[in-house]
């Protein structure tokens, strides 16, 4: 019988012999070190549990057959290649799953730490991902004391944040890989991506910083309400998709006023509509194409079709202007109008006295508002017209208030 608990060049196994009955359980309540670890042919459901650390020095693999309840950091510090990774698709409650060794490690299943929000982090050494799904809540790379290489092949990385810092020592080779992530801001250090999705859960716009490579930009998620590039600095694409519609137009420019932000693609088509563009300029040869678009100027090598305008009557009374409903291409048509699109630029917007039925009710600039003319002339009952913080009137036309209303 040993007399010590192992030590970071000892090998822990647990096998059939290890458990006499159902749910038996290992706690982990000291911070724990072996070489390789091994849960080959356990019975009887057993569980590794607790919360203090465990350091890994060679390989990892767990067992269908056993549940994984423990929710303290797992850290791989091998500085030897060949290591493996197998957590048999099970559902995982770490804290934090981190490799920071000058080893080498090949994943072998799937990695799901999307229950408790963990994260997943590369300070030192080489993962190769090996085409497995990463379920995270933060995949993230940090400068450490060494080399640090993510081969990413065709995995599919799924995680709420991502935090890449290069800092001179990171290689990454995206392969054919996808990382959905649900970030709002995005540096990505001035490296090559092949697939990245942004699917934030929440309203919000998307900032990305960096001089990047992607070979699919994927901002279509219908939360994404604006999307910022940095100025003076390029983002190369093979294809790039944008959620306009026309009942949400999405801003598209660069994070500063007057000074332009830069798209290459080498080749092809871009068309992407219902996008508001400002200081954006197009390199590399590809023909880009939106369809009933604003440009609201320093837009270089970008075709913007504004489409045909029409006349949309307020009905209804009080609401947002970012209600769709509210607008209708008749004077007293029917509220709800079952219109589907907001007035954009090249459309005429009216006010009149059929607009409201009750003394007072408010039209809210909820959005940032685009629109050729607009007219109060003849209204009744004395609206209101309110906005929003922040929430910009943009008029293309002509602007014409009534003495009958409040501002």
């Amino acid at each position: 019988m040993h007399t010590e608990v192992p030590g970071a060049d000892d090998d822990v196994y647990f096998d059939a012999n290890s458990f006499t009955g159902p749910g038996e359980v290992v706690t982990i309540d000291v911070n724990a070190y072996c070489n390789n670890i091994d849960w080959t042919g356990v019975t009887n459901t057993p569980d590794l549990a607790g919360s203090s650390a465990l350091y890994v020095s060679g390989s990892l693999t767990y067992n269908p057959a056993m549940t994984a309840s423990f929710t303290g950091w797992l850290s791989f510090v091998s500085s030897q290649a060949g290591n493996t990774i197998d957590f048999s698709t099970l559902a995982l409650s770490m804290s934090s799953v981190q490799f920071n060794g000058e080893g080498e490690w090949t994943l072998l299943s799937d990695i799901d730490l999307s229950l408790m929000g963990g994260s997943f982090t590369l300070t030192r050494g080489t993962i190769n991902t090996n085409g497995i799904t990463i379920s995270v809540g933060s995949f993230q790379s940090w400068p450490g004391t060494g080399f640090r290489v993510m081969n990413l092949g065709s995995s599919v990385i799924n995680c709420q944040w991502i935090n890449i810092w290069d800092g001179g020592s990171l290689t990454l080779n995206a392969g054919t890989s996808t990382i959905n992530t649900e970030t709002n801001w995005f540096d990505g250090q001035n490296l090559t991506y092949y697939n990245v999705n942004f699917e934030p859960t929440w309203p919000t716009t998307i900032m990305i910083m960096g001089s990047n490579t992607f070979h699919n930009l994927g901002l279509s998620n219908n939360n994404i309400s604006e999307v910022i590039f940095p100025s003076n600095a390029t983002q190369t694409v093979f294809d790039m998709d944008f959620s306009g519609s026309c009942s949400n137009l999405i801003p598209v420019h660069s994070d500063v006023t007057g000074e332009a932000a830069y798209i290459k693609k080498i080749s092809g088509t871009l068309q992407e509509d219902y996008l508001i563009l400002q200081d954006l300029n197009v390199i590399g040869g590809a023909t880009f194409i939106t369809d009933h678009g604003i440009d609201l100027g320093n837009v270089t090598n970008w075709t913007i079709n504004s489409g045909t305008g029409t006349t949309l009557y307020w009905v209804g009374g009080s609401g947002n202007w970012s209600d769709a409903d509210h607008w209708s291409t008749s004077s007293g048509g029917a509220y709800p109008s079952g219109e589907t699109c907001l007035p954009s630029d090249v459309d005429n917007v009216v006010f009149d006295a059929n607009s409201f039925t009750g003394p007072g009710e408010t039209v809210t600039l909820d959005v940032n508002g685009f629109f050729n003319n607009m007219d109060w002339s003849g209204v009744t009952n004395n609206p209101v017209f309110a906005s929003g913080t922040g929430n910009e009137l943009n008029v293309f036309g002509s602007l014409t208030f009534d003495p009958g209303m409040d501002i």
